[in-house]
């Protein structure tokens, strides 16, 4: 795992996929959640109205390389998706 952070702007890294997190006093907050589907406009294929909302998915997670035991963390916190890493 690497954490690199300036400011107030942390990204942590896993199998090479950077995850948006927050250096805190208790440890780094991490945030595993996912953009769902895109919407796309009826009028036009290749135009994207939204990019769905944030959510916990494991399947994604897990294909991202994500460690299992991370995924189950972020899995049982509340909201789903976020874990601290002490």
């Amino acid at each position: 795992m690497e954490i690199i952070g300036t400011c107030h702007t942390h990204v942590v890294t896993f199998a090479g996929r950077h995850w948006p997190a927050e250096q805190r006093a208790d440890g780094t907050l991490i945030d595993f959640r996912l953009f769902g589907e895109p919407v796309l406009s009826e009028s036009s294929p290749c135009e994207v109205i939204s990019m769905g909302k944030l959510g916990y998915d494991a399947v994604k997670l897990t294909a991202a390389g994500v460690p299992a035991d991370l995924v189950v963390a972020a899995g049982e916190s509340e909201p789903k998706g976020f874990v601290l890493l002490a």
